[in-house]
Formats: structure tokens, sequence, C-alpha cells
């Protein structure tokens, strides 16, 4: 064997050396945690980790959660937030050290929004990482069409990829329930349809269901996971007011562009950390507003935001 053909065989040798003890790893981390809820989805994904996280620490569970929309962002299980820093570009290697943080800090639940986006990406993620025992599909919408497919049943096809294997699975996609049914009962898994929650404002009232659903699956009664929900709407909705940021029907005007009412969402209502972290409420809505302002084309100072 030449010297050139022994390193190679050698680096190839290491190579899967590293990976097996990965994959050890984070079944260890895995096995540490008795809940991982992974939270999939086009829209709403980070409102619905975080309204999910709310509703179980308010049963007293001890809970760990990842949200990766605007700002990448940990709840730790004492419910501080830690900013996800990255060494590059985003990695769905990431999901493998949220497990060892979780793990590390003795958490019963781990809340983790899906960060992949092609679907071989999103099935590693659930089978290889996460291996999560419940699963949330917000809903199906068209988006990432390069990647995700231009059809919104190649959407959801990619969507239920992430679907657990002998676990529970919950949407708020009433079109598409039927769908993720059937492919959970492939994989050992139900899937059940979360009807929306009216009690909270019409904005809001899929996420709330969906939350509420997941919430009461893992034992955490119904009124105290709604009670910290609209807690936490109510919450955003007055800051959010106070710093007059266009929450009111009648559009407005961002520049030159007209902006429709903001829904609550991505983080303006749900609030992890009910009643506290007023500062981190108001960068939450500048965050959303200056995501809203730049799909426009109009990122721009203005009513005092900073986008």
């Amino acid at each position: 064997m030449s010297l050139v053909t022994g390193a190679t065989v050698g680096a190839c040798l290491a190579y899967l050396g590293a990976l097996a003890f990965e994959q050890r790893r984070a079944r260890r981390h895995r096995a540490a945690i008795a809940h991982v809820v992974h939270v999939n989805g086009i829209r709403g994904k980070s409102s619905v980790s975080r309204l999910i996280d709310a509703g179980l620490r308010a049963g007293g569970r001890r809970v760990l959660t990842k949200t990766t929309g605007t700002r990448p962002i940990f709840i730790d299980v004492d419910g501080r937030e830690q900013p996800v820093r990255r060494r590059g570009q985003p990695s769905i290697r990431e999901q493998l050290a949220t497990l060892q943080r979780a793990a590390r800090q003795s958490a019963e639940v781990l809340v983790v929004e899906c960060m992949a986006v092609l679907p071989e990406y999103q099935q590693t993620s659930e089978e290889r990482m996460l291996r999560a025992d419940v699963a949330v599909i917000t809903n199906v919408r068209p988006d990432h069409p390069e990647e995700m497919g231009h059809d919104l049943d190649d959407v959801a096809a990619a969507l239920a990829l992430t679907l657990p294997t002998g676990g529970a699975a919950f949407t708020a996609d009433a079109a598409y329930a039927d769908f993720f049914a059937a492919r959970a009962a492939q994989k050992g898994s139900t899937c059940n349809f979360a009807a929306p929650c009216h009690d909270d404002p019409p904005d809001f009232a899929e996420n709330v269901g969906l939350a509420l659903a997941v919430c009461e699956f893992l034992g955490v009664a119904r009124a105290v996971a709604l009670a910290a929900g609209l807690r936490a709407a109510q919450l955003g909705q007055r800051l959010a007011h106070r710093r007059g940021v266009g929450f009111a029907p009648a559009p407005r005007k961002v520049g030159q562009h007209a902006l429709e009412r903001v829904p609550l969402d991505d983080g303006l209502a749900a609030i992890g950390k009910v009643g506290e972290r007023d500062v981190f409420l108001a960068r939450a809505v500048q965050d959303h507003v200056a995501h809203v302002f730049r799909q426009q084309g109009a990122v721009e100072k203005n009513n005092n935001i900073s986008c």
C-alpha cells in the first residue's frame, strides 16, 4: 500500500470514527431528555415554540427552547435569553449542540425549531439528531420552491420528514391534517389536528391552539397553558401599542411603503418568560417590524425603530 493510499484510508477511518462518536454522544444526550418537541412548518414556528415554552413553564416543567427565526436564541431552563452564537454559516449541526445544552441543564423538555430547508436535511435533523417524540407542523404554504418544490403537496411531503417515529404530532393545517396523519401512521405515530383557540386575538388563534395541544399532551392543564399564552399575547400587544409599531387596523405609511396591520406572530406576542423581560419584548417588536420592512424593500429608521 502506498503512503498516499494509506493516508487516505486513515483519514476515512478517522472520519467514520468521529461520526460514530458524535452519534453515540447525541444518543446519550437525547436519552437524558424526557421529551423533544420538533417544531416545523412554513409560518409561525418561532411563535409556536415560544408559546409551548410559556405553557410548559407555567405548568412547572423544566424547559429549554431554541428558536431560529429573525433572532436565533436559546431560552435556557432558568428562563434567560441567550443568543445563538455561530461561527460561519448556520448548520443543522447546531441541533446536536442544542441537545447537549438541554442535557447539561437537566431539561425535561427541549422545544426546538426546525432550521433545515432541504428535505434531506430536515430528515437528518429528525432521524439522526433530535429523535423527537413530539412534532409540530404549523402549516403548509409556498416557500423555498427550489428546495422544497413548487407544489404544495411537495412542500407537505418535505415537512412530513420531521414526523417522529413512535410519537405524536400536531398540525394546524386542516387541508393537510389527513395527509400528515397518514404519513405519521407509517412511522408508528399519530398526528392530530389542533383546532384554533378563539379565546385569543384572531391573528394568533392557530398558533395558540397548537401550543395548547402540545402542552396538554405533555401533561399541562389547558387552563394553565392558556392563561400563560394569553398573558404573553396581551403583554406583547400592550408593549407594541406603547412603542407605536402599527398594530392599528388602518394602514400606515413607512417611508414610501404602505404597511398593513402587523400580525401577532414571530415572537411579538408569544414571549416565553411571561410578565418579564420587557427589554427582550421591545427588541422582538423591533426585529419583527424590521423583517416586515425588509420584505417590502424599505429598511429604514422610522418612529424610533432601528431596522
